[in-house]
């Protein structure tokens, strides 16, 4: 994947120091996941940003980077949205404090090792909460557990990484009576597209990608945001042994999309 422009974080806490470190992304606090938080579940904004989709760059997927501050007193605010590639543009100017419990992520380089920084009622923390990541495994270390030398660490290319935690592929193709880029696949209750390392080898009317080993469920809905009555599928669900892979068509029925097994393979 082409390197994402990072986040702009602003820092005017002299007792903060994000020295070398960017902003990748600010996650939603989960209490019961196992450090705090889930890498899906993204903090979502009130202000909604309106990146037009014509002038979007493979080095900024999203069409807008999002701008917070640090003030003097450690609280953190959303203050902006910037349209980097929308020549003429002006940044979309924002007052959002961060009142709910999240965390940044922050790392010196795309796709390298991160650092966690919790932030508590809006407070960013101080370093001694900040969690480190040492491995592709998941294993984090709290500041004052780090040995000399131990961070940042060489964790090897982020995709070779992904395809040992995801052993398996799913691959979901329109029939000739469904248009597929008219539909969202909702895979275990996300939205899933193809990575681009992929798209080569996903059909044309569908999509494809990595999976673990286990049950899934998946969902076709109609890509219009705001419908009340959008076409949806059945839920199929299916479990994966290591090395599987499996095929799903999207026909229609009932003017309904209707999804169901075409093949299963591999294992």
């Amino acid at each position: 994947m082409t390197a994402q422009i990072p986040d702009l974080l602003i820092n005017e806490c002299e007792a903060l120091d994000f020295s070398g470190l960017h902003l990748r992304r600010v996650l939603k606090h989960v209490p019961e996941s196992r450090y705090g938080w889930d890498f899906r579940e993204g903090y979502r904004p009130k202000a909604t940003p309106t990146p037009r989709r014509e002038v979007r760059c493979s080095a900024l997927w999203a069409g807008y980077r999002s701008v917070y501050r640090v003030d003097a007193s450690a609280r953190i605010s959303l203050v902006a949205f910037e349209y980097s590639f929308d020549k003429g543009r002006p940044a979309e100017a924002l007052q959002e404090p961060l009142l709910d419990d999240v965390w940044l992520r922050l790392s010196e380089k795309f796709g390298g090792p991160g650092i966690h920084v919790p932030v508590r009622s809006g407070v960013v923390q101080g370093r001694e909460s900040w969690l480190f990541e040492i491995d592709r495994g998941g294993t984090f270390l709290l500041a004052s557990d780090l040995k000399e030398g131990q961070w940042p660490p060489e964790l090897g290319d982020p995709y070779d990484a992904w395809l040992e935690a995801m052993p398996c592929r799913i691959v979901v193709r329109g029939a000739e009576d469904v248009v597929f880029d008219q539909y969202d696949v909702y895979l275990d209750r996300y939205v899933t597209r193809t990575p681009i390392r992929l798209r080569d080898v996903a059909p044309g009317n569908g999509m494809c990608t990595r999976l673990a080993a286990g049950s899934h469920v998946v969902i076709l809905r109609e890509r219009v945001r705001g419908k009340l009555d959008r076409k949806e599928s059945n839920a199929l669900r299916f479990s994966l042994e290591v090395g599987q892979s499996i095929e799903i068509v999207a026909r229609r029925s009932g003017g309904q999309p209707y999804l169901e097994i075409s093949e299963k393979k591999g294992g």
